[in-house]
Formats: structure tokens, C-alpha cells, sequence
């Protein structure tokens, strides 16, 4: 008879045990590895006709070893103890929750949101699970597509959970993202524990795209302290380019030379979304128009002309 056998699953293992025992109607029983003896087992079952048996063990949200005992340390006469020690491993579920994103007219999205186990699964101490991924897709259909990680932010949330939050660049106007944990071993509880992966409800964040098209300087070589005018049209996209009308507009300079950017005047579109002004030329510079979008529009900026003074 052999003592000792080494498992590749809980459940063949005690089929094991009850096989190598080989007595029907033998009684095993089951208990933690801590357990001083078999006398107060956690669960007991008796072998069928050919020895073999199967035992539900109770659900512990960690790594537990099991001792599994049969024979004359139950009370059976004639037979030799058998005793196997095994290793439950514990899988447990994740989930995230209150997960959420936004988009500003720079094109940052802002999210946030609580990784944790789920409701209900008891933890001895809190996991530290590795941070989710930021993702999003273009439509409801996918494919999902790796934004960045997430950054946690060391506050407890949820059950045995940590906090999450931060700023990506987004790679697009509109755009759905969520969460995702891919799971694994990875945390504080005992290395044979894993965590399930788990994501969350995906969100749309969205803004209008939009562009400066046609910005001009005239002249392109001025005198010094003379006129320069400027003008452009300003166009957000919905279905096709369509005029952006009552906007403002900043005109924008940089010195040649300089690495700072200046403004020198502010105008505000008309219907078909057209801005001109006028005004002393500062200097030679490099001029560019920008608009800073708002609650439903992306900023953007005009391709950056150069006008020389002479």
C-alpha cells in the first residue's frame, strides 16, 4: 500500500488515496495540516465498492494544506494508516468597480477606479494586486487596444482593494476604455493563490475634432513697426468639416531665437467660422493661430508660418 503520493489535482488525489487504501465501505477523513490530529475532522467520507471516494473540502479564500487520513486513525480495525498531504489552491475573483474616464480638449484622458476582490471573499489581508491596464476601442465591437497602465494611488477601496488614477495621451477623439486586470499569482497572499482576471464597464469619452485650416500672415517680409494681418477658418468635423462660428482665436508669436510663445491678440470666428485681424508686426517671428476647444471641442493649433522683418 502506498503512504505517500504526490497529486496533479485535488480530486484525483483523494481518488488516489481511496484506490490505494483499497478497502470498500473504509472510512478517510479530511483536516488543515495545523490540525493536531484526525480526531475533529473538517469532513469525512466512506470508499465505494472499489475503494474510491470523492470530498468536497470547504472553500478558504487562501492557501491551505490539507492532511487526508484513513484507516486504524479512524477506528478501522486491520488496516494500516494512510495519510497524504495536499495543497489547496485558491483562485479568487477580482473586480472593478466605479470606473471612470474622460476626455478634455487637450486630448487627456482622465480616469480612475477601485481594483479589488469581490464582494463577499473573505482575505486575511489585503492582496496588493499589480495594476490594471487602460484600454480602449474605437467601437462597441473592439478589438480592445492597450492605452498604458494605470497608476495606483495607495488608498484602500472596495473589499481588500487599492485605488486607481491618472492621465493618459488619448490616440483618439472618441473613443470607449476600460480597466483590465489580467490576473495571476502576483500579490501578498501565499504564492499558490491566484486572482482572477476581471474588467470593467467601458465608458465613452468623447470630444469634436477640429482643425485650423487657410491661416495666412500677409506679408510674409514686412517693414519694421508696419501692419501684418492674419486670417484662418476654424472647422470641427461631424460627418464632414463644418464651420465653427462664434469661437475665440488666439494669434500666437514666437521671437526667432526664443523658445517662449506669445499672444498678441484674440479674435472670434463668424458664421462660416472665418477670423482675420490686424495689427503692428512685433518683430521677425514665427505666427500660428490656436484655438483651446471647450467642454465639446478639441484645442488645435494652425501650421506655424515664419514672417521676416526687414
Amino acid at each position: 500500500m502506498s503512504r505517500s503520493r504526490t497529486p496533479v489535482a485535488l480530486a484525483l488525489a483523494l481518488a488516489a488515496l481511496g484506490a490505494a487504501c483499497g478497502l470498500a465501505g473504509s472510512a478517510a477523513a479530511a483536516a488543515p495540516a495545523s490540525s493536531p490530529s484526525p480526531a475533529s475532522p473538517v469532513a469525512t467520507v466512506t470508499s465505494d465498492a472499489n475503494g474510491r471516494f470523492s470530498l468536497r473540502l470547504p472553500s478558504v479564500a487562501t492557501t491551505t494544506h490539507w492532511t487526508l487520513v484513513a484507516g486504524s486513525a479512524l477506528g478501522v480495525p486491520d488496516m494500516l494508516t494512510a495519510q497524504v498531504q495536499l495543497t489547496e489552491k485558491m483562485s479568487l475573483p477580482t473586480v472593478i468597480t466605479g470606473f471612470s474616464a474622460s476626455l478634455d480638449q487637450y486630448g487627456q484622458v482622465t480616469y480612475s477606479g477601485c481594483l479589488g476582490l469581490r464582494r463577499g471573499i473573505p482575505a486575511p489581508v489585503a492582496p496588493k494586486l499589480s495594476a490594471p491596464m487602460i484600454q480602449y476601442e474605437a467601437q462597441p465591437s473592439g478589438p480592445w487596444q492597450t492605452l498604458g497602465t494605470a497608476a495606483l494611488a495607495e488608498v484602500a477601496c472596495g473589499n481588500r482593494g487599492e485605488k486607481f488614477s491618472g492621465t493618459l495621451q488619448a490616440k483618439l477623439n472618441l473613443a470607449y476604455y476600460r480597466a483590465h486586470f489580467a490576473g495571476g499569482s502576483t500579490g501578498t497572499q501565499a504564492p499558490a493563490t491566484r486572482y482572477l482576471a476581471a474588467a470593467s464597464q467601458p465608458v465613452l469619452a468623447w470630444k469634436l475634432a477640429d482643425r485650423i485650416t487657410s491661416f495666412s500672415p500677409s506679408p510674409t517680409t514686412v517693414a519694421k513697426n508696419r501692419k501684418l494681418a492674419v486670417k484662418g477658418v476654424l472647422q470641427f468635423y461631424h460627418s464632414g468639416w463644418q464651420a465653427l462660428a462664434g469661437q475665440p482665436v488666439l494669434i500666437i508669436f514666437q521671437f526667432t531665437g526664443s523658445s517662449t510663445w506669445y499672444y498678441i491678440t484674440q479674435v472670434k470666428t463668424v458664421a462660416s467660422g472665418r477670423f482675420s485681424a490686424t495689427f503692428t508686426d512685433p518683430g521677425p517671428a514665427t505666427w500660428a493661430a490656436e484655438y483651446l476647444g471647450d467642454s465639446s471641442h478639441l484645442a488645435t493649433v494652425s501650421p506655424m508660418v515664419y514672417v521676416t522683418v526687414r
